[in-house]
């Protein structure tokens, strides 16, 4: 197997459009949140839906919004942590595949069960594209995973503090 398969898991987009779908949820109502408790902008009138907003009211308003976020920030996290697993799972299947038939030819033939990963992380070479590929999934885990969950805790800790 070449390298091109390894870079090509690395570039791809691992998140399901689940995954996408709360992370997109969660950055919506954490931001609304943190902006209406940062700039004092909480509505006395939701005229749409007809209900005024008695400063009682209010706090469960923090209440509810808190909630929002706290049930988007777990369903976000269930969600990418399981395609995150099914990513890993698929890398090192990968690694595995490439690197069986040197192991044999080195060490002769050995059990399926048998644990290669020291072997693995012996023999993996090291490519600049390579690199690259680790360093831009980094970044996306950072970008994808770790900004919303960091916001979304953020926002709860305002919500929670401010009713």
């Amino acid at each position: 197997m070449d390298d091109t398969r390894e870079v090509d898991l690395k570039s791809r987009d691992y998140l399901t459009l689940a995954s996408r779908t709360e992370r997109r949820n969660l950055l919506i109502a954490s931001f609304t949140s943190i902006v209406i408790v940062q700039t004092g902008l909480l509505p006395t009138k939701i005229s749409a839906l007809g209900i005024e907003l008695s400063p009682s009211n209010q706090s469960a308003f923090f209440v509810l919004l808190a909630s929002l976020v706290v049930y988007f920030w777990i369903g976000f996290i269930l969600y990418s942590v399981s395609d995150y697993l099914r990513y890993k799972s698929e890398v090192i299947d990968t690694s595995r595949e490439r690197f069986r038939p040197y192991l044999r030819s080195v060490t002769g033939p050995r059990d399926e069960k048998t644990n290669d990963d020291k072997a693995l992380k012996e023999l993996y070479p090291s490519r600049s594209l390579n690199r690259l590929a680790s360093f831009v999934y980094r970044m996306r885990i950072i970008f994808d995973f770790v900004l919303p969950v960091v916001l979304g805790i953020w926002a709860t800790i305002i919500l929670i503090n401010h009713w």
